[in-house]
């Protein structure tokens, strides 16, 4: 059976003089994002979302930034797809210097 990757889920609320700042985190595999907002944020009152990696193969959950806070689905959709472009970049990158290599 294959194993699973690691999943983790992290509400929680923080309470501070002056307001509330929520925080949703969550892990799949080796990537995950953490949804906060609250009064100490720029836009009070809205959401924002911010793209992590897990630092090691020992974390548990997604904990190095990979991104600026993003506010609008269309940030989230143009990060994620200007990182996939990047990644097959260096996907192609790796693969010809991995054959020139080996050849």
């Amino acid at each position: 059976m294959a194993e699973r990757p690691w999943r983790a889920r992290t509400p929680s609320r923080h309470s501070f003089e002056g307001g509330e700042v929520m925080r949703f985190e969550e892990t799949k595999g080796h990537f995950g994002f953490h949804l906060k907002g609250g009064r100490d944020e720029p836009h009070p009152c809205d959401l924002a979302v911010q793209f992590y990696v897990r630092s090691s193969a020992l974390s548990r959950q997604a904990d190095l930034a990979i991104s600026p806070a993003l506010w609008s689905a269309a940030e989230i959709d143009r990060f994620i797809d200007e990182a996939i472009a990047d990644l097959q970049a260096v996907r192609m990158d790796a693969k010809g210097m991995l054959g020139g290599a080996q050849g």
